[in-house]
């Protein structure tokens, strides 16, 4: 409890970075696309292959918290970019070039996921999910405006592309394993995408912790 109450206010704190940074960015356009293309070059490759490799015209909201704050400060570190597809066609086509490559489609509300830094978790010894699967903490809730309370979300479908589980040091060059982890899901990573039918929109996100 006491780790899950600690990973709580990470992810929190990991959250309130990306809303300041999508509601706070005035570099020009130039600026943005560098920035963002040296935090995707600061990841072992394996961890943002299926994140766009430029930021995109159709970008809504975009946020990340570098390397440092995993590697110095023990914070998560991830990068979260939504997108909006005008065209249900091609909405429908990228939908399902991901459900061809997931290892794991499902609602946020599905029992088989760990959702990081939320006390929530899943009741491992009685659960009969083949996997545990994790995702970040935004992937699963959002913020009500009005009464400040994170809820479940519940218009949303999670693609799970990639994950490990272990004490992983990743950079540009290597993605090694460590010892030393409290318990088997303590840290790792996750990749994915949530997608939303009503408003068409894409929202890629992975999760260093």
């Amino acid at each position: 409890m006491v780790h899950n109450l600690i990973m709580t206010k990470k992810l929190l704190s990991f959250s309130a970075f990306l809303i300041l940074l999508n509601s706070c960015i005035n570099m020009n356009e130039p600026e943005r696309q560098a920035e963002y293309i040296q935090t995707l070059k600061s990841f072992n490759p394996r961890l943002v292959s299926i994140l766009p490799d430029r930021i995109p015209n159709n970008m809504l909201t975009m946020g990340y918290s570098s390397l440092i704050n995993l590697q110095e400060y023990g914070n998560p570190a991830g990068i979260r970019m939504t997108t909006k597809i005008s065209s249900l066609m091609e909405y429908n086509e990228l939908k399902n070039q991901f459900r061809s490559k997931a290892l794991y489609v499902g609602l946020p509300s599905d029992s088989c996921l760990l959702i990081i830094g939320s006390d929530e978790q899943p009741d491992i010894k009685n659960t009969n999910c083949t996997s545990i699967f994790p995702i970040p903490y935004r992937s699963a809730f959002v913020l009500n405006k009005s009464n400040k309370d994170w809820e479940r979300k519940t218009r949303e479908e999670i693609y799970i592309v990639d994950y490990q589980y272990g004490d992983l040091i990743s950079n540009a060059n290597s993605l090694e394993e460590t010892s030393g982890s409290k318990d088997a899901f303590s840290n790792g990573f996750s990749t994915g995408i949530n997608t939303n039918d009503e408003n068409q929109t894409v929202e890629y996100w992975m999760i260093n912790w």
